[in-house]
């Protein structure tokens, strides 16, 4: 007498084949969804990488402007009102309105301030 195995019915043939498919799909969604993680972080890297060498370019334009002694010169005149031996530095110091509108202060903020506090227009 031969042992015979019972046979699945419809709906647990449905359930293996369910299952199976969710497995197929977990194994391949998730590895294909790291993989596009990837290459979306790999893509900002690689334009940040562009950036820092723009800027690096930048620097070393920078760094030879600055290797020249008359652009030395200029900027410790300009930046820091150095001056050679024997010459005097002026420094005009610019009016209370003024100083705001260099600062960026807009028109509009500028205006009030004057007529709160009685500016005359420079």
């Amino acid at each position: 007498m031969r042992y015979r195995r019972p046979r699945l019915g419809a709906l647990a043939r449905l359930v293996v084949a369910a299952s199976l498919l969710i497995g197929v799909l977990f194994l391949a969604v998730f590895p294909t969804r790291a993989v596009l993680d990837q290459r979306e972080a790999i893509s900002q890297v690689d334009e940040r990488i562009e950036v820092l060498r723009e800027e690096n370019e930048r620097m070393r334009a920078r760094i030879r402007g600055l290797s020249d002694p008359e652009a030395i010169e200029r900027i410790a005149r300009e930046q820091y009102n150095l001056a050679r031996p024997g010459e005097e530095v002026f420094v005009i110091i610019p009016s209370e309105m003024e100083a705001l509108r260099r600062s960026g202060v807009t028109d509009t903020v500028v205006s009030v301030i004057r007529d709160a506090w009685g500016f005359t227009q420079d």
